[in-house]
């Protein structure tokens, strides 16, 4: 399985205007066309595993990532049971104890 992370210090999880466009494209319509998508509600809601997701961040590589994010795809186990923690921004996944 496929994930999506944010590798960054001091940053936060958040993509640019160019790769959360290109992920709207792939999911079609989202929300309410009476008020704007925010972007970071969105994706705090979005599994990092979601395909989706992981389309856009392999497509455009850095370009997928916001000017203070630093987006990458790990390869974890299918049938793992995983998390996502971070320090200061940085995050990892752990599955089983072991880091990613």
């Amino acid at each position: 399985m496929k994930v999506v992370i944010n590798r960054s210090v001091g940053s936060r999880f958040s993509m640019s205007p160019t790769g959360f466009n290109r992920l709207v494209e792939l999911k079609g319509p989202i929300g309410d066309d009476k008020r704007p998508l925010e972007q970071s509600n969105f994706l705090h809601n979005l599994p990092r595993n979601d395909k989706d997701l992981v389309q856009v961040v392999e497509e455009l590589g850095m370009a997928a990532s916001a000017d203070d994010a630093e987006l990458t795809v790990v390869e974890i186990p299918d049938t793992a049971k995983w998390s996502i923690s971070d320090v200061v921004g940085f995050e990892y996944v752990k599955v089983n104890g072991n880091i990613f």
